[in-house]
C-alpha cells in the first residue's frame, strides 16, 4: 500500500471561569497588534446578561427514518474500508500541540517571574475561538507509523522533535508534556469508542452509534468536487459522554466519511473542559483508498477558579 502523511493539530487552551461576558468595540475592522487590542478590550467593555434560547423538540423515531438508514449502511461499509484490513501500511505523520493560556489578562503576568522573559511581548489572538492567549509551549514531531496485520503490530518510529516555550523554563516541562499527549490522543472514528480526556465516547459511525445518537440529514453538498451526504448527530442524551456535531458522507456506494467535525455537548462534565472541537478530512490515496490526512482539534479548560469582576 502506498505511504500517505497525517497532520494533526493540538491546542489546549487554559483558562478562568469568568461570570460575564465583555464584548469589545473596536474602531478598527482589522487589528494587527494583540497589545492594542487587549487595551481596547479593556477600555470599552460592554457587560451581557445570559440569554437563553430554547428551541422546540421534535419527536425523534429511529422507524422509517432515511437518516437512520442511511446511517446504518455506512456503519456496515466502514468495515470494508478500515485501512487495517490491510496486511501492511504506513504513513508519516506530523503532530503539533500547544499550550496556551486563554482569555488571558496582561495583569496576570505580575505574578510570574521567569527571569527575562516578558510575558506580554508574546500575547496573540487565537484563530480558533478569537480571545487573547499567552502561548506557553509548542510541540511538533514528526514519526513513522507502520502497521503489520498478523501478527498484529503497530510501532512509530520518531524522525524529529522540537519543543519550545515554557517546557523549557519550568522543571515541571516533562510533565506537563505528559498530560498533553494523555489529554490528546489519536481519534479514529472507524473505531466503536473514540478515547478522549481518559473517558470513551461512542464513535458517530461505531456500531453502537445509531442507538445512542440521534442523526438528521441536514443536505447534499459537495466537498472538494465530490457529492457528500451532510447529517447532523446529537447525543440521546445531552448530559452522556457523546459528541454534537457533522458528518459528510460520500454518496457513492463506500459511502465514506470525506468530513466530519464535532463538539462536546454544554451539559457535558469532563475535567473541567468549557469547549472542545474537533475536524477531521479523509482524502483519496492514489490508489483509490481513503486515509485520515488532517486532524485538527482543540480544547478549553477551566482551572476552577473565578476572577473577580
Amino acid at each position: 500500500m502506498k505511504e500517505f502523511k497525517v497532520k494533526r493539530f493540538y491546542i489546549l487552551l487554559l483558562g478562568i471561569i469568568v461570570p460575564q461576558i465583555i464584548m469589545a468595540q473596536t474602531s478598527k475592522g482589522v487589528v494587527t497588534d494583540s497589545a492594542n487590542l487587549y487595551k481596547e478590550m479593556l477600555d470599552d467593555p460592554i457587560l451581557l446578561n445570559e440569554v437563553v434560547v430554547k428551541s422546540k423538540r421534535r419527536r425523534y423515531s429511529r422507524k422509517n427514518n432515511p437518516a437512520v438508514e442511511l446511517m446504518r449502511r455506512v456503519v456496515a461499509a466502514r468495515e470494508m474500508t478500515r485501512l487495517e484490513n490491510h496486511d501492511y501500511y504506513q504513513y508519516t505523520k506530523y503532530q503539533k500541540i500547544s499550550l496556551a493560556l486563554n482569555d488571558y489578562n496582561a495583569k496576570d503576568s505580575d505574578s510570574i517571574s521567569t527571569g527575562k522573559f516578558r510575558w506580554n511581548d508574546h500575547i496573540e489572538i487565537s484563530p480558533y475561538n478569537n480571545k487573547v492567549i499567552m502561548p506557553l509551549s509548542v510541540d511538533e514531531n514528526v514519526k513513522q507509523h507502520i502497521y503489520r496485520k498478523v501478527p498484529r503490530k503497530e510501532k512509530d518510529i520518531v524522525l524529529g522533535t522540537s519543543s519550545t516555550g515554557i517546557n523549557q523554563l519550568l522543571v515541571t516541562g516533562d510533565g506537563i508534556n505528559t498530560m498533553l499527549k494523555e489529554v490528546f490522543q489519536d481519534i479514529n472514528i472507524y473505531d466503536d469508542y473514540v478515547r478522549l480526556f481518559q473517558y470513551p465516547f461512542p464513535s458517530p459511525i461505531g456500531s453502537h452509534a445509531v442507538s445512542f445518537y440521534h442523526f438528521y440529514i441536514a443536505d447534499t453538498v459537495m466537498v472538494d468536487n465530490q457529492e457528500c451526504y451532510h447529517l447532523e448527530f446529537y447525543p440521546n442524551n445531552p448530559q452522556d459522554f457523546g459528541f454534537n456535531g457533522e458528518l459528510y458522507v460520500l454518496t457513492d456506494s463506500t459511502l465514506h466519511v470525506k468530513k466530519c467535525s464535532f463538539t462536546l455537548p454544554r451539559k457535558s462534565d469532563v475535567n473541567f473542559i468549557t469547549n472542545l472541537h474537533v475536524d477531521q478530512t479523509f482524502t483519496q490515496l492514489d490508489n483509490g483508498e481513503w486515509a485520515l490526512s488532517d486532524d485538527d482539534m482543540w480544547a478549553e479548560k477551566s482551572s476552577g477558579r473565578y476572577r473577580g469582576t
